[in-house]
């Protein structure tokens, strides 16, 4: 669950100026908010379908529509009492109502809260997943949120609301070739640790929430496993790597709370954020120490004892007779690690084991007397061998072979059969707990539901995306039989693998019985890397078949949100789960139905028809279920089923009738399935304190426990021979587990499942009590103002061009995103007036704004160093002139953003561009350049955005955007107006020179994850394409422009910070571009981990980055004065004089590009990028760039930046200014990256 809501918004080319406060931009991405662009601010997607209403209590308004009105009663019913129960906790009642909107648009399970806002958004679906467990949806997840809400408002500065001060502030000295820029975001500071710890031990303390068993085992392994977050990691969610990781922030806060209640008293917990918001702490150490007496390390180290002596206890027994069995694939990057003891330097020592089996042909007796004489130098030892199984065999030759004087003996006699087999010998690593932690981790988390096919061809387990398909029978398997595939073979099976991408782990899958199908649910559109369109945004759970033998996917229902499929045995009939409103219906339709809707209809041999789903289990009371699991003659359905807050396994006929629990008690009953013979049923349960396998017999009642684990054991599979596959929980992941029948713990259960036909038929009939609520909601209304957040204000204070100026935001945006209004104003020595506002009423977002922009600038005028050669004749001014100028930029826009998929997206915006200047104070404005732009684009974007590291590493994906666009320029002015250079000829009088264009803007960037020398991928190399073309020469201010941007300046879609870092910025210009670069990503220190007061750091990244490339114009035959010397223009004095009909459009390549004097430009950076946090919340990302461009810019007007144009006539014209190939530094202080 979330504390804030996140989104991204795309920043559109509002004309490229070459001067612009940074400051406007850097809030508004900073903070979420909305630039000129349609992006939405709390929801993705405006679902304009919807008639949503809006219902009040006391204390909340809660939004809704009528298709989930039950979820938006049980929040009515628990809002109120959460709501006494949180604010009582922390003695702190709210003094505004809390908007609470109700979502079942999405297939998806969560809820997040801005305190700021007072507002809190909540999922329908409820969340059931392995490092939770089950409990009651709404009031554990509401309240979690609300306890937010409470908590954070309670935490803030002497305020109700959030209290935030934007600074910033931008030093760019041309001169000496040096970009600094720094900002900073001051107002939020909070642990991430404390904010989710306070949310789920508030809840735990409204006895909504309560210490589970899946929380329980996730908190244990990672004690046991040396794999808990240490104090500077808890500090911040950005310093937690893995989704793991994200778990154990939670649950570890979540103890700490129960650690303080034990130790300080039950409110010191809620009592650290009354006096952080009393006494405004930056740090909060001396929060900690103001509340229980001690500093935050001394709590953690506390903390962290009692918790290891808590599990320590509760691991002996288990360890005494544990019942694993085998890992399916290697637990860590080089095979199986085991791991021996753990050294007095921290570090473990681990036995890793590249494999776990032996070649077959050891059995034969021939090599069983050389392993014999090899080992033991005594034939006799033969007989013992051939008594030993393959495991133990393989054991004893692994530890023989650490004695050096057989090793020789034995590789010599069995060189060419381990070369067949591909096998080495174990060896002893030293780990610490990172190290440890990458080893474990490299193998992915999430790998469940372990299966054979029904015809035994295949091996099949879920990842967190995907489904494998690996042809390895049962009879092969090395962790059945202890024989070793050879090389050979294993390189077939990686050939033969099928990958069925889109198939989540979460949403279930199961086999045809004939074993030539795979039956699976997925949101997206799967084993495809096309993007997912959907119009109208609705992306549901949807069933799909996969035939193995031609990789095709086939699509079974449209919109049915059905998961958790499974075949009859027969495969006439499917069945599945539906989630509708907060609760799960049982249902099944025919194998060979196509185009299943909600309806009940569906395409059935070509026709169109009716009742194609009939309900099994349909109740309206919040009942939830796991996948169904047919019994062998199809007769019987056993599922998992949770109603009344008790999940048990029960058992129903196939036609819906019989319903009964075949497990009844307080434990955690779940994943049941038949077992081939029928006789029997499997399931997971917690009814020990851990999860472990039980087989409960149908006809005695008896239960027998299969495995004894210390982590947990879930999905169990039992195969055609009898073993067991399951999947076991440690803190690195879950993990491909097989346990042979023989190795069973077989240990009876006591277990009292008594329950009498009454008592479950008056369970049934139990409904809880809700409020009625229908009669009593009132319309929606997007303009009532009671329907709005309250306004969130932000003081800004900008440094830039030697001028400080002093403003604010502040932004208006209603409860469902509606519409969103943002003002910005900016007073000093320059100024900023914005207004923004976003329509989100139908699928596009169409938004419409203004911008004024008022510069101050001074520059001066003459000849300078920078001219190639001495002038033949007296200068025009005496160096320097001197200006002291403003320019004025007027902005208008109105556009459409329109989201065809999450990665594709379709826009299309006017823009109105105004400039104009004053020269000096009391002259009245004079335009000089306006602008009509009709913009067409497309984006897409596939980038890998989950992870920690995804900002400053990106890896594995694209983005590409393509626009198109028609411009109208007027040039008004007779020193504007390029009459001859552009072309045209205007009559005698009329100083104007009007023009149209065309363009096209074309932008590509891959992200390769570099593996060669690189394990883990953290290595990235990234290739960036930036291209334009302009279909005529136009004036300076409408061409493309390129060189060195500061993330705190304008960088445009299309372009990257890196891009030609090595020349001035606004440097190159021209109407053709094509623009190369090639960035090696790559950490210097991946876990700083280190706090330093408020600051928080990270890692720390190096980049090697070169570009190449150049911007072409036009050229023309010049006219010359009789000394040789270009002439200037008579109509425009900045441009030279050109003989007509002589003007050309430059070759990429082939042409010198007369703007900067060069074939091709080239250049290549260093950068150092530090990821780090500041107050534990919000980014402080920071850089220092070198780089070097290796070619001289020659131009016509500013490129080198010192803000001294030449007036180098009559000697030259073009090349009137030079910046020589140098060293350039860019350093930003928590300006972000890019």
């Amino acid at each position: 669950m979330e504390m804030f809501p996140g989104r991204r918004g795309a920043d559109r080319n509002q004309g490229g100026c070459r001067w612009g406060l940074p400051g406007l931009v850097l809030v508004l991405i900073s903070l979420g908010w909305g630039a000129p662009a349609g992006a939405r601010f709390f929801y993705q997607h405006p679902f304009p379908d919807v008639d949503w209403l809006v219902y009040e209590t006391a204390h909340f308004r809660i939004f809704y529509y009528p298709q989930e009105e039950w979820t938006a009663r049980k929040i009515a019913k628990y809002a109120e009492i959460a709501y006494h129960k949180v604010t009582g906790q922390f003695d702190y009642p709210l003094q505004e109502k809390i908007n609470v909107v109700v979502r079942d648009q999405e297939d998806y399970s969560n809820g997040w809260a801005a305190y700021n806002f007072d507002q809190i958004t909540m999922w329908a679906t409820p969340l059931y997943y392995i490092l939770r467990g089950r409990q009651d949806w709404i009031p554990d997840a509401f309240t979690h949120e609300f306890t937010h809400i409470v908590s954070l408002k309670a935490n803030s500065w002497k305020s109700e609301g959030a209290v935030v001060v934007v600074g910033q502030g931008q030093v760019e000295d041309g001169v000496h070739n040096i970009d600094f820029g720094a900002a900073v975001v001051i107002g939020w500071n909070t642990p991430w640790f404390w904010a989710e710890g306070i949310a789920e031990y508030g809840t735990h303390l409204a006895g909504f929430n309560w210490w589970t068993t899946s929380r329980d085992m996730h908190q244990r392994m990672s004690m046991l496993e040396d794999n808990y977050l240490d104090y500077e990691q808890m500090f911040n969610r950005g310093m937690a790597g893995t989704s793991f990781d994200g778990e154990r922030g939670y649950q570890q806060g979540y103890t700490m709370g129960l650690f303080v209640m034990e130790k300080y008293g039950k409110e010191k917990w809620a009592q650290l954020a009354l006096n952080s918001g009393e006494q405004g702490h930056l740090s909060w150490d001396k929060n900690f120490e103001d509340v229980l007496g001690v500093d935050g390390p001394t709590l953690y180290r506390q903390w962290l004892q009692w918790m290891k002596d808590r599990y320590r206890r509760q691991a002996e027994p288990i360890r005494r007779q544990e019942h694993l069995g085998f890992s399916l694939k290697p637990l860590a990057r080089g095979g199986w690690p085991e791991v021996l003891e753990k050294n007095p330097d921290g570090r473990w020592k681990v036995r890793l084991w590249p494999q776990r089996c032996i070649p077959r042909e050891y059995r034969q007796r021939d090599n069983l007397e050389a392993l014999a004489i090899a080992l033991f130098d005594d034939p006799e030892q033969t007989d013992r061998l051939a008594a030993l199984d393959p495991f133990a065999l393989q054991r004893l030759i692994e530890e023989k072979l650490h004695d050096a004087g057989i090793r020789k003996r034995y590789l010599e006699r069995f060189k060419e059969l381990r070369r067949r087999y591909g096998l080495k010998s174990s060896r002893v690593v030293f780990w610490n707990k990172k190290q440890r932690k990458s080893a474990m981790e490299s193998q992915g988390q999430w790998h469940m539901y372990p299966r054979f096919s029904p015809d035994g061809k295949w091996l099949a387990y879920s990842k967190r995306r995907q489904l494998v398909l690996e042809p390895v029978p049962e009879e092969e398997q090395p962790q059945f039989t202890g024989y070793c595939i050879d090389k050979e073979r294993r390189e077939e099976i990686a050939d033969d693998t099928k990958v069925i991408r889109g198939a989540s782990s979460f949403l279930g899958y199961e086999f045809s019985p004939d074993g030539k199908k795979v039956l699976f649910s997925s949101i997206s559109c799967p084993n495809t890397s096309l993007p997912c369109v959907s119009l109208d945004g609705y992306y549901r759970m949807d069933l799909y078949e996969y035939d193995i033998a031609s990789e095709q996917v086939t699509r079974l229902s449209r919109r049915l949100r059905a998961y958790l499929p499974s075949y009859s045995p027969d495969g006439k009939t499917i069945a599945f789960v539906h989630v509708e409103d907060g609760q799960n219906h049982l249902g099944v339709m025919p194998a060979a139905a196509r185009e299943v809707r909600p309806d009940g209809t569906c395409l059935l041999q070509g026709r169109r028809m009716k009742d194609c789903v009939k309900w099994l289990i349909r109740r309206h009371d919040g009942t939830l279920l796991g996948q169904p699991s047919f019994s062998p003659d199809g007769r019987q359905i056993v599922i998992d089923l949770y109603h009344d807050n008790q999940q048990d396994v029960w058992m129903l006929d196939s036609d819906g009738g019989n319903l009964h629990p075949l497990t009844w008690d307080r434990a955690e009953d779940r994943d049941a399935r038949f077992t081939p013979d029928g006789k029997a049923v499997v399931y997971s349960s917690d009814r020990t304190g851990v999860f472990n396998i039980y087989r409960l017999d149908l006809a005695s009642g008896r239960v027998v426990q299969l495995t004894n684990v210390l982590g947990g054991a879930f999905n169990p599979f039992i195969t055609s021979s009898g073993d067991l596959l399951y999947s076991y929980f440690t803190s690195y992941g879950l993990r491909l587990y097989a346990l042979r029948r023989a190795d069973f713990f077989n240990r009876p259960a006591t277990v009292d499942y008594q329950v009498t036909a009454e008592q479950v038929k008056r369970s049934l009939e139990r409904q809880e009590a809700l409020p009625e609520i229908a009669e009593d909601s009132d319309s929606y209304n997007p303009f009532s103002p009671r329907n709005w957040a309250p306004p969130i204000g932000v003081p800004m204070f900008i440094y830039e061009r030697r001028g400080i100026e002093i403003g604010g935001q502040v932004l208006l945006v209603d409860a469902l995103d509606k519409h969103m209004l943002a003002a910005t104003m900016l007073l000093g020595q320059q100024s900023v007036y914005s207004l923004t506002y976003v329509n989100n009423f139908w699928y596009p977002s169409f938004y419409v704004g203004w911008t004024r922009l008022n510069l101050a600038y001074e520059f001066a005028q003459g000849f300078t160093s920078s001219a190639l050669a001495p002038s033949r004749s007296d200068p025009h001014f005496p160096p320097p002139v001197n200006y002291k100028n403003r320019q004025v930029a007027d902005f208008g826009w109105v556009g459409f953003d329109y989201r065809l998929a999450p990665q594709l997206g379709f826009n299309g915006r006017y823009v109105y561009r105004h400039l104009s200047s004053k020269r000096s104070s009391g002259t009245k404005e004079q335009a000089f350049l306006t602008n009509n732009t009709y913009t067409l684009g497309v984006e897409y974007q596939d980038l890998a955005r989950r992870g920690p590291e995804a900002d400053v590493n990106p890896r594995g994906g694209r983005r590409v955007a393509l626009d198109y666009g028609f411009v109208r320029t007027g040039l008004p002015t007779k020193d504007w107006a390029d009459v001859e250079w552009l072309g045209r000829s205007n009559p005698p009088g009329d100083h104007s020179d009007d023009y149209r264009y065309h363009e096209l803007q074309l932008g590509y960037t891959e992200y390769l994850p570099i593996f060669w020398w690189n394990k883990e991928g953290r290595h990235t190399l990234e290739l960036h394409l930036r291209a334009g073309w302009i279909n005529r020469n136009v004036h300076r201010w409408d061409e493309f422009f390129a060189g060195s941007l500061h993330p705190l300046r304008y960088v445009p879609t299309f372009s990257t910070t890196q891009e030609f870092a090595g020349y001035e910025d606004f440097s190159l210009r021209g109407e053709t571009m094509l623009i190369l670069g090639l960035s090696y990503r790559f950490p210097l220190a991946r876990h700083i981990d280190r706090r330093f007061g408020p600051l928080h750091f990270v890692s720390l990244w190096a980049e090697i980055s070169g570009t190449m490339g150049n911007l072409w114009g036009y050229t023309a035959d010049y006219a010359r004065d009789r000394f040789g010397n270009i002439m200037r223009n008579p109509e425009s004095y900045w441009d030279p004089a050109v003989i007509p009909g002589s003007i050309r459009r430059e070759r990429p390549f082939f042409d010198i590009s007369s703007k900067n004097g060069n074939y091709m430009l080239y250049d290549l950076s260093v950068t150092l990028k530090l990821k780090a946090y500041l107050f534990g919340v919000q980014p402080w990302n920071s850089f220092i760039r070198i780089a070097y461009g290796f070619n001289d810019i020659i131009g016509q007007y500013e490129v080198n930046d010192d803000y001294a144009f030449v007036d180098a006539y009559p000697n030259n014209a073009l090349y009137a200014e030079v910046e020589p190939k140098s060293i350039r530094i860019s350093i930003g202080i928590g300006s972000n990256f890019d």
